[in-house]
């Protein structure tokens, strides 16, 4: 069982370690970045298996488990801020709509309106055309009974 100080220091030294190889990105080849990536994602998972019984240890436990996948992604697609406060704010403003049109009582509503709002957005920022997308989309379902993918976008690593 960890206490919250030794939690707590071990949290702040895996955050301090992933910025300081986000710094490195360039300096280091391919399988060295990804090696030492997969290290600080099992580090972070490796905290977040051990028992505490701190409230607010607890409650980051929690966070860790729901967005494991999410905390590192910065990492592994170089064109992600670390921050990502861009994405943040530009979904921001869907908030209070979706609350005052009371368009989701239940939380697979709200689950299936984050997820559109967050395709919309994504499709926006790479000069796509939303309501285009998702009218093709809706006629190829129609036709094939298959989703078909989101628009390819290549990404290229910071040399």
């Amino acid at each position: 069982e960890l206490d919250w100080k030794s939690f707590s220091r071990r949290l702040v030294d895996v955050y301090r370690d992933t910025k300081k190889l986000h710094g490195q990105t360039a300096r280091l080849d391919s399988n060295g970045y990804d090696m030492s990536v997969a290290r600080l994602e099992g580090r972070s998972l490796e905290i977040s298996r051990f028992p505490l019984h701190h409230l607010d240890g607890q409650h980051l436990v929690k966070r860790i488990e729901k967005y494991e996948n999410q905390l590192s992604m910065f990492q592994w697609y170089y064109d992600v801020p670390m921050d990502n406060k861009t994405a943040e704010c530009s979904i921001c403003p869907t908030v209070p709509i979706r609350k005052k049109s009371y368009s989701n009582q239940s939380g697979r509503r709200a689950l299936l309106h984050s997820v559109l709002m967050t395709v919309f957005r994504t499709l926006k920022l790479q000069r796509h055309y939303p309501l285009n997308r998702l009218l093709n989309a809706l006629a190829e379902y129609s036709r094939t009974s298959s989703i078909p993918p989101l628009p390819a976008k290549t990404l290229q690593r910071a040399e």
